[in-house]
C-alpha cells in the first residue's frame, strides 16, 4: 500500500558497477579469413552474405555468431563487431550474440525514414490548417513518439542489443502500416484486432462529434452547461479510448509477433542463443513510453483544444489502467511470455517479411494468415483478447503457485513468470504476506535481479512495500540493482520521484540512485536536460538545482557529498555545493 512516511535509514555504501559501454574500445577483429571476405565486399555485403548462408530469405543484415561460452568477455569474441552502442561490452546476456556496427548503422537510418514516415502520417489525420479530423491521429502521434525515443534510446547504449531492438521497430511498423492502409482500400482483408481498433477509434471519434452537435443545437440556457461538459468529456474520453484501443491491437497482438519473427529469422540459428536473452532490452523500455507520454500530453491537450490539466500527464497509463482494464508494466509482461510461447512453438515461422536484393523489406501481414499461430497457443490464457488482458494470476494465486516452492525453485523459475507473480502481487493493496513474498521473490532472483525488477518496476515496489519491508526492499535496490540498472532506467526513476510532490521514500530513491551510480556526473547532467527551465549556466548545474529543489535534510548531504567528492564532477558554481 501507500507509503507517506519514509522509514529511517543509513546512508548507504555505494555499491555502483559500470554498465554504460565504452564508445573508444573497438571490438577484437574477426579471423583473417573473414577480414579477406569483409575487405572485399565490404561489411554491410559480408553479414548479407552470412545471413543468407544460414537463413536464406530472412534478414539480409543479420551476421552469424561465432560460438563460445555465453557468459564469456564480449570484447574477447568476435561476435562484438565495431563500436555499435550497446550497453556493456564486456558481459551482455548472451555474448554469443551477434553485434555489428554496420549493421546497425543501417538499421537506424532505417528506423529513421520509418519515424518520417510515422510523422507523415499522423500529420495526414489533420486538415490543412493542422486541426483534428481523425481520432487515429492519437496512436499514430503516440508511436512515432515511441520509435523517437526507441532510437534515442538506441543512440544512448541503453540496450545490449540496438539491432535486435531496431529490427522489432521496423517490423511493428509494418504490421502497423499494412493494417491502416488495408483498412483505408475498400475490400482489402485488415487483421481482426486492427479491424476493431480502427472501427472503435471511428464510434469514438463518433460520439465526441454527435455529443458537440447536441451542445451547439441546445437551446435551454440552463442546459447549455451540461451539454458542453458532456461534450468536452465524451472527446477527451474518446481520445484515450482511441489510443489505448490501438495500443491493445499493437502490444497484445503485433508486439509478440515481431519479436517471434525477428528471434526465429536472425537469431535463433546462432549457437547458443536463446529467445530469452533479449528480455534485459525488452524490459529496461519504460522509460521510452513514460517519455512518450510526456511528449504527447500537449500535444493532444492542443488537438483537443481543452486546458493541458484536463489530460492526465502519463496519458497512456492512466488512459489504459484505470479507464479501459488494461496497465503498460503488467502488458508488457505478458507480451514478452507471449512471445515466448509463440518462439518456442513456432520456432520456423519467421512472419511475412524478407528482405529484396536491395535490402528494402518486403511482405505485408494482411496478404497471408499470420494469426492462426498467436491465436492457437497451446496455452488458452496466452492467447490475446482485445476485450480482456491475459490472465497472469492475482496475488492469490501467487501465494498458491509459490507456497510449495523453495526459494531455489522460486529463483528457477522463468523470469518473465516473476515478473508477473510481482505485478500481480502490486495489484490493489499490497499487506502482509504479499509484501513477504515480493521481498522472496527478489531475494531468490540473484542471477537477474536487474531484467526482474526492471520488468515489476523499482518505483512500484517500492510504493507498494511499507516499514520494515520497505527498508529491506530499499537495501536490495541498493545493493544490487541501482548501479547495475541502464542509465536511461535510472533517470527515469529519478524523474518519476521529482516530478510532482516528492513524498520522503521518493527523496531517498532519488538520492540512493544517485550515490549508488558510478555514472553519477553523467545522471545529474540528463537531470539538467529534463529539466531545462531550472537555474544553471549548464545541464550540470540545472541537474544540481533541480536535486537542491526536491531533496533536504540527510538525503540532500548525502548527494552533496558524493558529488562533491566525485573528481568528474564540475565544480560548482557558487564555490558551494547548492
Amino acid at each position: 500500500m501507500r507509503r507517506t512516511e519514509a522509514e529511517p535509514g543509513t546512508t548507504p555504501a555505494s555499491t555502483a558497477r559500470e554498465h554504460d559501454a565504452d564508445p573508444a574500445v573497438a571490438a577484437p577483429a574477426p579471423p583473417a579469413g573473414l577480414r579477406a571476405l569483409a575487405g572485399l565486399v565490404g561489411n554491410q555485403a559480408f553479414g548479407a552474405i552470412l545471413a543468407r548462408q544460414n537463413h536464406g530469405e530472412g534478414d539480409a543484415a543479420t551476421a552469424t555468431a561465432t560460438p563460445g561460452a555465453a557468459n564469456a568477455d564480449w570484447e574477447t569474441t568476435p561476435n562484438l563487431r565495431g563500436r555499435p552502442p550497446v550497453r556493456d561490452r564486456h558481459t551482455p546476456p548472451n555474448s554469443n550474440v551477434v553485434e555489428d556496427e554496420g549493421e546497425y548503422a543501417s538499421l537506424v537510418t532505417e528506423a529513421r525514414a520509418a519515424l518520417e514516415r510515422q510523422r507523415v502520417r499522423a500529420a495526414g489525420f489533420l486538415d490543412e490548417h493542422g486541426h483534428l479530423h481523425d481520432f487515429r491521429y492519437f496512436f499514430a502521434k503516440v508511436y512515432s513518439y515511441v520509435t523517437e525515443n526507441e532510437i534515442g534510446f538506441c543512440e544512448s547504449h541503453a540496450f545490449h542489443y540496438p539491432s535486435y531492438v531496431l529490427k522489432c521497430v521496423l517490423y511493428f511498423e509494418r504490421i502497423y502500416d499494412d493494417n491502416m492502409r488495408a483498412f483505408d482500400t475498400p475490400g482489402a482483408r485488415v487483421e481482426d484486432h486492427w479491424r476493431t481498433a480502427f472501427e472503435e477509434t471511428a464510434r469514438a471519434q463518433q460520439r465526441s462529434e454527435d455529443a458537440y452537435r447536441l451542445m451547439l443545437e441546445m437551446q435551454d440556457p440552463d442546459a447549455a452547461g451540461g451539454a458542453a461538459l458532456n461534450a468536452l468529456t465524451q472527446t477527451v474520453l474518446g481520445a484515450m479510448n482511441s489510443m489505448t484501443v490501438s495500443m491493445k491491437a499493437h502490444i497484445r497482438y503485433d508486439l509478440p509477433r515481431a519479436e517471434a519473427w525477428v528471434f526465429n529469422q536472425g537469431y535463433r540459428a546462432m549457437p547458443d542463443v536463446h529467445q530469452d536473452d533479449f528480455m534485459a532490452d525488452f524490459m529496461s523500455m519504460s522509460g521510452v513510453f513514460d517519455r512518450a507520454g510526456e511528449a504527447m500530453l500537449p500535444d493532444m491537450a492542443e488537438k483537443l483544444g481543452v486546458p493541458v490539466d484536463l489530460v492526465p500527464r502519463m496519458v497512456q497509463d492512466t488512459s489504459m489502467n484505470y479507464l479501459f482494464g488494461a496497465d503498460m508494466g503488467t502488458e508488457r509482461a505478458d507480451t514478452w511470455r507471449r512471445a515466448l510461447a509463440l518462439g518456442a512453438e513456432h520456432p520456423d515461422d519467421v512472419g511475412p517479411y524478407g528482405r529484396d536484393a536491395a535490402g528494402h523489406i518486403t511482405g505485408d501481414t494482411t496478404q497471408s494468415d499470420q494469426m492462426s499461430a498467436i491465436g492457437g497457443l497451446s496455452d488458452p490464457s496466452l492467447r490475446p483478447s482485445m476485450t480482456e488482458p491475459m490472465n497472469s494470476g492475482d496475488d492469490d494465486s501467487a501465494h498458491a503457485d509459490l507456497a510449495a516452492l523453495t526459494d531455489e525453485q522460486i529463483g528457477a523459475l522463468p523470469a518473465v513468470r516473476r515478473v508477473q507473480y510481482l505485478r500481480a502481487l502490486q495489484s490493489g493493496a499490497t499487506i502482509g504476506d504479499d509484501e513477504t513474498l515480493v521481498l522472496r521473490i527478489l531475494n531468490a532472483s540473484r542471477a537477474d535481479l536487474v531484467t526482474v525488477v526492471d520488468g515489476a518496476d523499482a518505483w512500484d515496489l517500492m510504493y507498494a512495500l511499507d516499514m520494515g519491508n520497505a527498508a529491506s526492499l530499499r537495501q536490495i535496490l541498493i545493493d544490487r540493482y541501482y548501479g547495475a540498472t541502464a542509465a536511461n532506467t535510472a533517470l527515469r526513476l529519478v524523474r518519476r520521484c521529482m516530478d510532482g510532490e516528492t513524498a520522503e521514500w521518493e527523496e531517498e530513491m532519488v538520492a540512493d540512485i544517485v550515490v549508488t551510480r558510478a555514472d553519477r556526473v553523467a545522471l545529474v547532467r540528463e537531470i539538467g536536460r529534463a529539466y531545462p527551465s531550472m537555474n544553471g549556466s549548464d545541464d550540470f548545474h540545472k541537474g544540481l538545482n533541480k536535486l537542491e529543489w526536491q531533496l533536504d535534510g540527510l538525503d540532500e548531504t548525502r548527494v552533496q557529498t558524493a558529488l562533491r567528492d566525485d573528481s568528474a564532477a564540475p565544480a560548482s558554481e557558487s564555490g558551494e555545493w547548492w
